[in-house]
């Protein structure tokens, strides 16, 4: 699934009904984050794959023969200002959202149905139970020319 970079699970670009007038964003159950979490932060967890043409083909106006390798930078695709308004904005309501973080297709991600029920589950909780978070240490960035994102991010979680 698309994640967020550095961001809480409620942080969104368009102002609520709930959003407070200190200049917090208000999440889900009306939790409350500090401004400093409302900067841009949209990531795509995987940068590229690859496909090998199986016929000639013309693409973006390039023509591409059968048996060349064609890359669909996925990272490029979802952050393209022809399909998504401000798309390096974090927005939980973007409608319509044609991320292609999980695929596409035939190629669809067949763990996303598990991936949004976790994260929902997650969110859920966390918007209860959360009133802030705190980063307490370094992130610590995945080594990889294929994924993008952290192994880790120390937080200190504030109850409410």
């Amino acid at each position: 699934m698309t994640s967020p970079r550095g961001c809480p699970p409620s942080a969104r670009s368009r102002p609520s009904p709930n959003t407070p007038r200190s200049g917090g964003t208000c999440g889900p159950g009306g939790s409350t984050w500090t401004p400093r979490w409302r900067k841009r932060c949209w990531a795509t967890p995987s940068f590229h794959f690859a496909r090998t043409a199986t016929r000639d083909h013309v693409i973006g106006g390039r023509q591409v023969r059968a048996g060349d390798i064609v890359s669909l930078w996925n990272i490029s695709a979802n952050n393209d200002e022809q399909v998504f308004s401000n798309p390096r904005i974090f927005d939980l309501f973007r409608s319509p959202n044609k991320h292609v973080a999980l695929g596409h297709g035939p190629h669809y991600c067949l763990g996303a149905f598990l991936g949004r029920a976790e994260l929902r589950a997650l969110l859920s909780v966390l918007a209860a139970t959360v009133r802030d978070l705190e980063v307490t240490g370094p992130p610590t960035r995945i080594q990889s020319n294929f994924l993008n994102g952290y192994s880790s991010l120390p937080v200190r979680f504030l109850p409410r």
